[in-house]
């Protein structure tokens, strides 16, 4: 089959796709897969998947961070240029990567792999007005603005599958319904989105709050084309919702979610994220890589988080097995809309993985409670670092350490003893690891007495 006949098969099975109710139960997906597949060698792309259907586009995996598109559109031009309109003026929509092929209004490209968004919280509901902002101000919108048009990418929202903008005063009010019900979802908990007509919209303030009212007036005034006036009312909104999502947590850690949902570090916690600081700050890593990162024994995930937030490039993995640290790791994730930070619940030494960096503060001293020799705690993290590990830990005359040192039946000789001074600790890490820092954390509490080292793997060592 040549190549035309190929993309005019594509171009038949999709239009008769979109023309076909029961889109799900399709059964020539694997036909136009091999032959999407030939297509596609041509241009050194291979191994792709079936993702699945939406209204506009058939979605197909190509690698882990990129996703193949193939769309059926009123006007492929217009679509094109929207993409470099919406770029240009610092509009979040996911825009094309490459176009692979172009035929009539038909078009095949690529895009990056974006996350769902699970929930309509405050965040999302503060960046999608953020979009829809910038939008009145080019004077064009996206037709669509159906809550499961957005996605996450790199700890944003973007609009990730849209196909068709008009100028904000074509009368095509279609994208307040879906406004509406983006805020009815928030707002009243809905499960999904109600059909309410425009006038119904327009003519009945469904909610009852101050927020609820400047909601409001932002969908009256777009019906009526007061476009300034909707601005102030976004950022109304804006300022209402930045106030209601400020959290703080001092329980170990000390840290809080400011109000431009941003994770703040305070006090020891943010002294101990300065430890990894330094490695950026200094070069030993580059922030624009795609490094992996541990930070075990968590506690409520502040410094993991901190650094999945900063860093978008980087995957970040808490460490936790405390349920109740585990949830408010879990919903700080969920309100921050993060999509490159999960959370490992089990125990520490099952974990098969290697990382670039690894962070084990204030969590050896735990472990070796379970454990009859040191040497297995140097094993485990000697295994799970790859370059660098930040390690901070109790020495001798440190309050909590004694405490466990007298309630524990380990052998002392072959697990605690090495916890007595910082050369006794490190007797057991120079062999496979260089020394960058080592340094006495001041707490401002003379029952504690913790070091910090900042160790870098030799090159010689395999594992």
């Amino acid at each position: 089959m040549s190549r035309s006949n190929h993309i005019q098969y594509i171009y038949n099975w999709y239009n008769n796709i979109v023309s076909n109710i029961d889109i799900k139960n399709n059964n020539n997906i694997d036909n136009v897969v091999n032959v999407l597949s030939d297509v596609l060698k041509e241009k050194n792309i291979e191994n792709i998947e079936y993702i699945g259907v939406g209204g506009s586009s058939i979605c197909f995996s190509y690698t882990t961070n990129v996703v193949i598109k193939i769309c059926l559109l009123n006007s492929v031009e217009n679509f094109i240029n929207s993409n470099y309109y919406f770029k240009n003026n610092s509009v979040n929509i996911l825009p094309i990567i490459d176009i692979i092929y172009v035929y009539k209004n038909f078009i095949i490209y690529t895009q990056h792999h974006c996350y769902p968004v699970e929930n309509i919280n405050s965040k999302f509901v503060f960046n999608a007005l953020e979009i829809l902002k910038k939008m009145l101000l080019c004077k064009v919108t996206v037709v669509d603005l159906y809550y499961k048009n957005f996605g996450m990418y790199k700890n944003d929202i973007f609009i990730y599958d849209f196909h068709e903008t008009k100028s904000i005063y074509s009368k095509d009010n279609y994208y307040i319904i879906h406004l509406f019900n983006i805020f009815n979802i928030y707002f009243n908990k809905a499960s999904k989105k109600i059909n309410h007509s425009l006038n119904d919209i327009i003519n009945h303030n469904f909610f009852n709050t101050i927020t609820d009212n400047c909601v409001y007036s932002l969908l009256l005034n777009l019906n009526n084309e007061c476009f300034d006036n909707a601005i102030n009312d976004i950022l109304s909104i804006q300022f209402l919702l930045k106030n209601n999502s400020g959290k703080h947590f001092n329980n170990y850690q000390n840290l809080s979610i400011g109000e431009n949902f941003t994770v703040q570090l305070h006090d020891h916690t943010l002294e101990k994220f300065n430890y990894f600081y330094f490695l950026l700050e200094n070069k030993f890593i580059n922030q624009h890589e795609n490094l992996f990162i541990l930070d075990a024994g968590c506690s409520i995930g502040g410094i993991g988080l901190k650094i999945a937030q900063l860093y978008p490039n980087f995957t970040v993995l808490l460490n936790n097995i405390n349920n109740d640290e585990i949830n408010i790791c879990s919903q700080n994730i969920d309100d921050l809309c993060m999509t490159n930070i999960s959370i490992y619940s089990d125990n520490l030494k099952s974990l098969d993985k290697q990382f670039d960096c690894t962070l084990y503060f204030a969590i050896l001293h735990h472990l070796l409670k379970f454990e009859d020799k040191f040497d297995n705690i140097v094993d485990m993290i000697k295994y799970q670092t790859k370059h660098y590990t930040i390690i901070e830990v109790p020495l001798i005359g440190d309050a909590l350490l004694n405490n466990i040192i007298n309630n524990s039946n380990v052998n002392y000789h072959d697990t605690f003893r090495y916890l007595e001074n910082k050369d006794l600790f490190l007797e057991k890490f120079i062999p496979f690891f260089d020394i960058i820092m080592c340094e006495k954390i001041i707490y401002g509490n003379g029952d504690l007495n913790r070091y910090v080292f900042i160790l870098k793997k030799k090159l010689v060592m395999n594992n």
